[in-house]
């Protein structure tokens, strides 16, 4: 509990931790790179409203509960890296065959901008915003339908 992630379990069990966020690496099934370790909430990044943290609780408690009962989570081989005007992003790998919920800070005041999702210079998201601070979190939808191939995936903001 609380703003700063306290991460000596993780750590302790050897799950990559981001150096920005001080939180555990994770795929879109909100797992770290330990098999049936998962994370979430403010452990895994510091969040401005609750709702954000239900909301990735129950993604979780989904593809946990999947694992658990022994149906394979798809594998997560493409990268999703923060481009300019990105602090960070969660996750920070996909499998490109389902639908994300991307969560980001930009690391500067933006006025009106885009947040834009690249994959080998093409965009397959955008998210248009009015203001865009560091200390708001950033969430979308990306849809896999967009995604072709294994390029890494880009996030950027465009103003």
């Amino acid at each position: 509990v609380g703003l700063i992630p306290e991460n000596e379990i993780s750590k302790g069990m050897g799950v990559d931790m981001n150096p920005v966020t001080s939180g555990p690496k994770v795929n879109e099934s909100l797992e770290t790179n330990i098999p049936g370790v998962f994370a979430c909430g403010n452990v895994l990044h510091v969040h401005d409203l609750v709702d954000f943290v239900s909301m990735e609780a129950e993604h979780l408690a989904k593809c946990a509960a999947e694992y658990v009962e022994g149906r394979t989570l798809p594998a997560c081989n493409i990268n999703v890296k923060a481009g300019d005007g990105v602090g960070h992003t969660i996750p920070q790998k996909i499998s490109g065959k389902n639908d994300f919920q991307l969560s980001m800070r930009v690391n500067h005041h933006y006025g009106a901008c885009r947040i834009v999702v690249k994959q080998d210079g093409r965009e397959v998201a955008v998210k248009k915003m009015k203001k865009a601070i560091p200390a708001e979190m950033i969430q979308f939808k990306v849809k896999a339908d967009n995604i072709n191939g294994t390029g890494d995936l880009e996030v950027m903001v465009e103003c």
